[in-house]
Order: C-alpha cells, then structure tokens, then sequence
C-alpha cells in the first residue's frame, strides 16, 4: 500500500458513509474492520501488501451488497492473492456461502427453493420439466468424496423454478484447482460451487444487488483458482 495508512482509512471511511449503503451509518465500524484486516499480519500474503484501489473496491462491494465485515458473522473477509498470471497482489471480497445467501436474500424477484447435496446411496433427481423443477435431494454428505453432487434451485416470482446441478467430478476438479484435498472438502465447499453456478445463469440489470453479487462471486473464482 503505497499511500499512508491513516490517510487511506479516513478516506475510505469517508467514502462509504455516504454512499448510502445499508450498513452506511455504521462505516466507523466497518472501517475498523477493514482496519484490523490491514494489520493482521498472521496471514502468508498480509493485506497491506495489496494495493489500496484494490482495498477499496473490496470494501465498497461489501457495501454494495450489504455484507457485514465483521468476522465474528463469518459472512465475509477481506483477502489478498496474488494472480498465478500476472503475479500482481489484489484484494477480493472472499464471501462464505452464508455471505452470499445473505446478500441473495436482498436479491428482488427471486429466492433460493433449495440448496442442497446428495450422497453415494443416492441419486440428484427432479422432474424434467423445465423451469418447474421438484427437486428432492438426501442431506448431508460427510465430503465431497462420498458426494454425488449438489444442487440449486432458485425459484422467480412468476413461481418459475430454475434448477442447477454440480456433479462428484467436478466438485473434486474444483477442489484440486482451489488445492484442496478432495478427501476433505466439505459440504459448504460443493455447496458454494453450485450457488455460484446457479448464479451464472440469471438474467441481471445493470448495478443491481444481483449484478453486484455476480460480480462477487467472478472475484471470489479468481481468488480461489488463481493464488
């Protein structure tokens, strides 16, 4: 971070107080956060080494989407990768799966009908009739070893339901590229996957919540299988 600390702190704070988020008018406790983050230096690529345009669109996403960064929510975090590509440091908004149920939920016209994975004994399935999809899925898998898959439904208004499937191969293809042993990758791993590819899928305006959200998770793929 080549601009000073606290200049860029009271900048920032700045900046999201009156962006007019949801959480705007607590943004001295939001920047606290992001502060604490700054000065963590426990991780192997500490933040601060990212740079403060990079920071501050992290945070600002944040706001956008009305994700709190307080870490004892376990909604989000703020991290820094450095791309295998271009080798520059950058900081992304790295949302849990709760993280991004909980800026879904703000998500208009749309909600998510089930989230779920399906163990060995088994198998995903749903009656093939397009966008109404029943969907009926066993719980639980103890990893992704012993997964057959994972499965999202989001249904519209119109009660339209739009169904999206992640398979056991390519859970373990993800894990391996995110260099995660596909003997210990957990449920919420397969899960987030096939939330973020059900996301793909849907049609979103231009600086919506959707939109915003979307963006998110195209940064959170980079961070995942690019450091």
């Amino acid at each position: 971070m080549t601009k000073p600390f606290r200049d860029f702190i009271s900048e920032l704070e700045v900046k999201y107080a009156t962006s007019s988020f949801l959480l705007s008018k607590y943004a001295g406790t939001q920047k606290g956060y992001v502060e604490a983050a700054i000065r963590d230096t426990s991780c192997s690529l500490p933040l601060r080494m990212a740079g403060a345009e990079s920071i501050t669109d992290a945070v600002m996403l944040a706001g956008k989407l009305g994700v709190n960064l307080d870490p004892s929510e376990g909604l989000a975090e703020l991290a820094a990768f450095q791309s295998s590509r271009t080798k520059t440091i950058g900081c992304v908004l790295n949302l849990s799966l709760e993280g991004m149920m909980d800026a879904f939920s703000r998500v208009n016209g749309m909600k998510v009908h089930s989230l779920q994975s399906a163990n060995d004994s088994h198998q995903l399935n749903w009656k093939v009739n397009e966008l109404n999809a029943s969907v009926s899925v066993p719980k639980h898998p103890k990893s992704a070893h012993n997964s057959t898959g994972a499965i999202c439904v989001i249904e519209l208004d119109t009660g339209d339901r739009i169904p999206t499937v992640i398979r056991q191969d390519e859970i373990i293809q993800l894990a391996k590229l995110a260099n995660l042993s596909p003997n210990s990758v957990s449920e919420d791993f397969a899960l987030k996957q096939v939330f973020k590819r059900a996301l793909k899928t849907l049609v979103s305006p231009s600086n919506s919540q959707l939109s915003y959200l979307q963006q998110a998770a195209k940064l959170i793929d980079i961070y995942l299988f690019e450091h």
